[in-house]
């Protein structure tokens, strides 16, 4: 019997990036302009790396640390 492994992609297209960031695609677009979200263009066609993309959000995710340095 076949075993079906489950491939994660290592980059997200333009609407899968804007979907699972919850952000519109004209958004991610600005942002993309701006340089200010990790992605890399193949061809014409503009992908964001998920590795990166978590880094990203890591980045700018306040009240963590706070959080956790406030535990009793």
């Amino acid at each position: 019997m076949p075993t079906h492994e489950v491939v994660q992609p290592l980059a997200l297209r333009r609407k899968q990036a804007a979907k699972a960031l919850n952000l519109s695609e004209r958004r991610l677009d600005q942002l993309v302009a701006a340089n200010a979200i990790p992605h890399f263009r193949c061809g014409r066609a503009v992908l964001f790396p998920v590795d990166r993309l978590h880094e990203w959000i890591a980045a700018r995710t306040v009240g963590v640390a706070d959080v956790a340095s406030q535990s009793p």
